[in-house]
């Protein structure tokens, strides 16, 4: 299974060591428990917490990428009927092991597409609370407050972003390209347009000879400035720590640009320099955040550069 949003092929044994780890960051103020199946199974969870919060997880990714919805659904609701049952039948080993009492049982899988998965959750909780009821001594780490939740990978972005960032050398950040649409970039801001349009003749002598290219070439930057700005956005609400990343690089280039840019004084250094700072600039986002794909360290290199030229920080005269 893939996840759109990182480099990353899943497969159960994955999935579960990046639910491990998630679960290490999340609940590493409630005691959480690893709980391996080498001896005797792992009694129907992959880990739990000793405080009272209460909680259990377990991990599930079918290792055939290939499943359509209805297949998918099946394999899940499968899974949640098996490992559920365990909580029943293997109350001896979950208290032998710790779990002192369980309020939420949650099942981790990379997404799901049908919401029979959910009303099978509901269905499954229930049966736990009435099998509860109907044994209460052996049963006692049930609480009363029970409750079935599914959760996927992109509750857990944060979370996952900081592991890329510090643990997990080989999971990418892959930040899909938006897809292109057409920008009238003349009733965009005027000021940033003509910038723009500026530094696009300062840098090619032959923008003025052709304007259908100096057209095209003004449009593409103003599409990556505009594409960029909602990119940027969504990594700073979704990706905090990897926005400030890229932050840092960003500012440190940016008093660079603006001396090199300054120094520079006609059409062929020009291009010179801007060409330079280009690269210069993707390959220090390439090396610095090995965890982003490279597809996606250009795009956003691409579109930094854009909103360089639309605002003041790269200036050619």
């Amino acid at each position: 299974m893939v996840i759109n949003w990182l480099d990353y092929k899943l497969d159960g044994n994955r999935w579960e060591t990046l639910c491990l780890d998630i679960c290490r960051i999340i609940y590493k103020e409630e005691y959480f428990h690893e709980v391996p199946a080498h001896y005797k199974g792992d009694g129907g969870i992959e880990g739990f917490t000793k405080s009272k919060l209460g909680v259990v997880i377990q991990c599930y990714c079918p290792d055939d990428p290939n499943l359509d919805h209805n297949k998918l659904y099946e394999s899940q609701r499968d899974k949640v009927t098996k490992d559920i049952q365990k909580i029943i039948d293997n109350h001896g080993i979950l208290k032998k092991i710790g779990v002192a009492k369980i309020t939420r049982w949650i099942f981790m899988v990379p997404e799901y597409k049908d919401k029979r998965i959910l009303e099978h959750c509901q269905n499954k909780q229930r049966m736990i609370l009435k099998a509860k009821e109907n044994n209460p001594k052996d049963l006692e780490y049930i609480s009363e407050d029970f409750q079935v939740h599914i959760k996927v990978a992109a509750d857990f972005k944060t979370e996952i972003a900081r592991l890329i960032r510090t643990e997990i050398t080989d999971v990418k950040l892959d930040i899909p390209e938006l897809e292109e649409e057409s920008i009238n970039w003349e009733t965009l801001d005027s000021e940033k347009s003509k910038n723009v349009s500026r530094k696009m003749k300062a840098i090619s002598s032959t923008t003025e000879e052709n304007p259908e290219r100096s057209r095209k070439l003004i449009d593409y930057h103003i599409k990556r400035y505009i594409f960029g700005k909602t990119t940027l956005e969504k990594l700073s609400n979704e990706y905090p720590d990897i926005w400030n990343d890229v932050m840092k690089i960003e500012r440190v280039f940016k008093n660079k640009v603006k001396e090199k840019t300054l120094l520079s004084y006609n059409h062929e250094m020009n291009l010179k320099t801007y060409n330079a700072l280009s690269d210069e600039f993707e390959e220090s986002l390439n090396v610095e955040l090995k965890y982003l794909t490279t597809e996606t360290s250009m795009m956003l290199a691409q579109s930094i550069i854009s909103s360089w030229l639309a605002d003041c920080h790269m200036e050619f005269y």
